[in-house]
């Protein structure tokens, strides 16, 4: 009697370790086929610096794109923009807690090696949902600032996929 309920006891464990992977965002990295002459990419943007360039360059890399500094003969990603919304969604108990959308929107466009577009001007946005009250202000800020990287990634890996699509 004792092996069932060990088995079923490690069937549920594994069941309920499995849901609660999958809920907090968790995902296997698929393979990515982009086209086989997409291997240098040149990237242009107002913000060189920005935590968000940053991400993507670095996922960009690690696909196996070379970023290079100048577009002769190369692909062009070109960041129009990055913008950042929040809104309160709920408030409970006047100004003690609320919850917040915090929205991140990238748009941009890719011209090829020729300088003909390829993807025309467009936008991918990912928004995240984060509850704060007055006396966990620090905290949120923290939260708000660990949520604006899983959000760079979210919105790195969007791009990335949309030139998945491109003819091989």
């Amino acid at each position: 009697m004792r092996p069932c309920r060990f088995k079923c006891f490690s069937s549920l464990l594994v069941l309920f370790l499995s849901l609660m992977l999958a809920s907090c965002g968790f995902h296997l990295r698929g393979k990515i086929t982009l086209p086989k002459a997409f291997t240098k990419l040149h990237i242009t943007t107002k913000t060189h610096f920005s935590p968000f360039m940053t991400t993507l360059q670095r996922t960009f890399i690690q696909r196996g794109i070379t970023i290079v500094d100048h577009s002769d003969s190369v692909y062009v990603l070109t960041l129009l923009n990055v913008s950042d919304s929040d809104q309160m969604i709920t408030r409970v108990g006047g100004a003690e807690a609320a919850s917040y959308a915090f929205k991140r929107t990238v748009g941009f466009s890719l011209a090829g090696p020729k300088g003909q577009l390829i993807i025309k001007p467009t936008q991918v946005s990912v928004t995240k949902i984060y509850t704060t009250n007055v006396t966990q202000l620090l905290i949120a800020n923290r939260h708000k600032a660990e949520l604006s990287k899983a959000m760079d990634q979210a919105l790195a890996d969007q791009i990335l996929l949309r030139l998945t699509d491109l003819p091989q």
